[in-house]
């Protein structure tokens, strides 16, 4: 084990011995500071991509502009469930944005959203909603914008597209979401099934978040919980999601009901991973080999080529893990 890896497993064994259940937002936002700052410097970035974190068009952010650039755009939806804020998000999001940046040959716009309990629903899916908005009035074509979002952050990404929709509004050109959370009000098995495979999580933990951005919403309101929403003409979609998560399901049944409805979806899976596990991608090998994934992903939707399915690259649906095109 390297040097890299056995201070990010200390530190990851420290974070999870402070954290507990019943914690103020508060405290939880604290105790999250440690492991974001550990990944944001124990993790080697290109050194060939700017980072620019002042302001555009009025809205905060960090924008990763690689040295070679295309017309692609990629709006990345940080995660932090609902509560965590861009200042403290950041540290985790730029190095991952920034490789994705450079193999995707794409500018990464990480814009702010308004955090929980300060703000509830549906503050953050407005904030969505404006910065998209400023990048089509920038003149950014939509088929050249990927929406991604990681957790949390693919639960606003997928509302986006729905209000999107909803609005009559042009589309992303594609949409991928790892480790999303899609359904609010946890009526997914994994949730149960895969409790004790999940490192990072407890049902009872990501109660307590949800109502605090819900804060008396319904959880079955598409904006809130995508799933419940309707997916016909959705953009292409690519699906990421680690067999040991609670919200696993979440993943499959929302590529399941999106591919129903029509649309081009990818599903990638890989039993074996973790939580949201290409943004440790200096830590887990797979990580990086996820991050060409998406990259590859954010190539073939651009508005230069056709959207077409990415190749099955892992193997035949019956292996367990692998990139998995559902049919």
């Amino acid at each position: 084990m390297n040097l890299r890896r056995m201070c990010f497993n200390f530190v990851l064994k420290i974070s999870r011995a402070r954290y507990r259940f019943g914690d103020t937002i508060y405290i939880t936002r604290s105790n999250y500071v440690l492991l974001a700052r550990t990944i944001y410097y124990l993790s080697r970035r290109p050194r060939d991509v700017y980072v620019d974190q002042q302001p555009v068009d009025g809205i905060h952010g960090v924008r990763l502009i690689p040295k070679n650039k295309s017309s692609r755009v990629i709006l990345y939806v940080y995660g932090g469930w609902f509560v965590m804020e861009l200042k403290v998000m950041k540290y985790p999001s730029i190095p991952f944005a920034a490789t994705l940046a450079k193999e995707a040959n794409a500018e990464v716009w990480i814009p702010e959203y308004r955090a929980s309990p300060e703000y509830g629903y549906p503050s953050q899916g407005e904030d969505c909603l404006a910065s998209y908005m400023s990048l089509i009035n920038r003149g950014v074509s939509p088929q050249d914008i990927t929406v991604i979002g990681m957790s949390s952050g693919a639960t606003l990404a997928l509302g986006l597209v729905h209000e999107l929709k909803r609005k009559n509004l042009p589309l992303p050109g594609s949409i991928a979401t790892i480790s999303a959370w899609t359904d609010l009000a946890m009526t997914a098995k994994s949730i149960t099934e895969r409790a004790d495979l999940d490192p990072v999580f407890n049902a009872d933990t990501i109660r307590g978040y949800f109502s605090h951005y819900l804060q008396g919403f319904d959880p079955t309101d598409p904006l809130a919980s995508p799933y419940y929403g309707d997916f016909k003409d959705f953009p292409p979609m690519y699906m990421m999601v680690g067999g040991c998560e609670l919200f696993y399901d979440d993943t499959i049944r929302t590529a399941e009901k999106a591919k129903a409805a029509g649309v081009n979806v990818t599903l990638d899976v890989k039993e074996d991973m973790i939580f949201n596990y290409p943004i440790y991608y200096e830590f887990i090998d797979e990580g990086r080999a996820a991050i060409s994934r998406l990259a590859s992903f954010v190539k073939e939707t651009g508005a230069h080529k056709k959207a077409v399915p990415l190749k099955n690259n892992a193997g035949s649906r019956e292996k367990k893990s692998g990139t998995k095109m559902i049919s």
